[in-house]
């Protein structure tokens, strides 16, 4: 069975078995009783309570109500499974699915690899790694974006990559 890493528990957050966790999708995967996968060994925990600040989800697991027993868990990811993922609109992407592409130019002039997709207040950023190993960011928006197939073109402005 395969899962997807759709966030990480950064900290714990007082004494009740709150976490503070980094999400790594758009989606609300944190809701109230949502299920999710847990570390390692994926183990299976139901939300209890959920919040959101602008940075960070919060969440209470169901049997985890408590610091000592959620704190082995800090710095673990989060997961669902697969078979779970929604169907998506057109022009819509999961990460997993970018991630590994090429990157060429309109005249077909190879960019590089995306590495990772980063989120940012004004939009996606794709982190492409260079043949050099540097690393340049492409703002994921139609403007530069042109077409995501097997690869990705895009529109090379002066001083993008």
């Amino acid at each position: 069975m395969d899962y997807i890493e759709v966030g990480k528990i950064v900290n714990t957050h007082a004494l009740k078995g709150e976490v503070k966790i980094k999400s790594f999708t758009s989606f609300n995967r944190f809701k109230e009783e949502n299920i999710l996968y847990l570390g390692d060994d994926k183990i299976l925990v139901k939300v209890k309570k959920h919040r959101k600040d602008e940075s960070f989800d919060y969440c209470i697991f169901y049997d985890y109500e408590d610091i000592n027993l959620i704190l082995p868990y800090k710095n673990k990811s989060l997961y669902i499974k697969e078979s779970d993922l929604e169907d998506l609109n057109e022009d819509e992407y999961y990460v997993k699915d970018l991630i590994g592409k090429k990157v060429y130019n309109e005249a077909k002039n190879y960019i590089g690899i995306v590495k990772y997709v980063s989120e940012y207040p004004a939009n996606y950023m794709l982190e492409v790694e260079k043949e050099n190993k540097k690393l340049v960011l492409i703002p994921f928006r139609k403007e530069f974006v042109i077409s995501v197939s097997d690869d990705i073109i895009i529109h090379e402005i002066e001083g993008l990559v």
